[in-house]
């Protein structure tokens, strides 16, 4: 995870393990022991667990 993804409130895509996808949402908290990132999607769903390399930055892709 390089230091831009380290910020909560980015937007990301992150990997939704139970389907396999990558789906859109919001960083709302880091775990730099575990190299995972919680994740609020925008359909309301959370995930926790999600690894650093399974998250893309969409601030970037969309203003990049």
């Amino acid at each position: 995870m390089n230091d831009s993804v380290s910020r909560i409130g980015l937007r990301v895509q992150g990997f939704w393990s139970p389907t396999g996808s990558y789906y859109d949402g919001v960083v709302k908290g880091i775990d730099y022991e575990r190299y995972t990132v919680h994740i609020r999607y925008d359909d309301n769903d959370d995930d926790n667990t999600v690894p650093w390399d399974k998250t893309h930055i969409l601030d970037d892709i969309n203003h990049g």
